[in-house]
C-alpha cells in the first residue's frame, strides 16, 4: 500500500514580500552595555514574517529575553556554530552580549510557515 503526503507546508520558508526575498540582518555582539539587540529594520521590512533563523557565528553568546542584561550568570549561552529558529516576537525580545573575549556574529533571516 502505497501513501502520498505533502509535508512540504511545515518547514519554514524563506520571508518574501512582494516577490523579493527579505534581507538577513548580521549583528556583531560585543561587550555593549545593555547588551545589543537584533536590528529595528530587520523587523519593519515586512510585518507578516512570523519566524527568526538565527546563525551563532565567531564565539558563543550570552541572550537573555525579558529585557535583562545578558551575562554570566543571567541568560542562556548561545553556542557558536548552532543554528535556532525562533518566533518573531522572542527574536524582537532577545538582548545579546558576549560570552568571552571575542565578539560573535549572530545572522538572522525572516521565515514563514
Amino acid at each position: 500500500m502505497s501513501s502520498s503526503y505533502n509535508i512540504n507546508n511545515i518547514y519554514p520558508k524563506p520571508g518574501i514580500f512582494n516577490g523579493t526575498l527579505l534581507l538577513g540582518s548580521a549583528l556583531t555582539v560585543d561587550a555593549t552595555s545593555g547588551g545589543v539587540q537584533i536590528a529595528t529594520a530587520f523587523f519593519t521590512q515586512n510585518d507578516q514574517f512570523t519566524l527568526v533563523f538565527l546563525d551563532i557565528q565567531t564565539a558563543n553568546v550570552y541572550v537573555t529575553f525579558d529585557n535583562s542584561t545578558p551575562a554570566a550568570g543571567n541568560g542562556h549561552i548561545l553556542v557558536a556554530g548552532e543554528k535556532y529558529f525562533w518566533p518573531r516576537s522572542k527574536a524582537q525580545a532577545a538582548k545579546f552580549l558576549r560570552s568571552t573575549g571575542t565578539s560573535g556574529l549572530v545572522y538572522c533571516t525572516a521565515h514563514e510557515v
